[in-house]
């Protein structure tokens, strides 16, 4: 009984690190301030439509930020506007993908 509480502690403890290390991966793509990276992130995590649909709006108000303020300025805004934005919600998501039962 005692080997069989060992075992399974020893797995729930390799699943965490394995969803850390998920998390960590993640984030990494996420933070990448370029479409694609961003896009793989949160394809990993079944929710493309979402994200194209993110990308697309913060493309959109990334435009006319920069068409409306001067080049330095504009850019200063908008960079963290297409980081942040994306690495709150590929977080967010990848925590409650990490929390379902995996399908495979």
């Amino acid at each position: 009984m005692q080997e069989i509480c060992i075992n399974s502690s020893y797995n729930n403890m390799e699943s965490n690190d394995a969803q850390e290390k998920f998390l960590k991966t993640q984030m990494i793509l996420a933070v990448i301030p370029t479409f694609v990276t961003q896009l793989f992130a949160f394809y990993r995590i079944r929710k493309l439509t979402y994200g194209i649909i993110i990308e697309v709006i913060i493309f959109f108000v990334d435009l006319v930020l920069q068409m409306n303020i001067s080049w330095p300025f504009g850019v200063m805004i908008v960079l963290p506007i297409s980081v942040l934005i994306p690495v709150y919600f590929v977080r967010k998501w990848t925590l409650e993908f990490n929390k379902t039962p995996s399908m495979f």
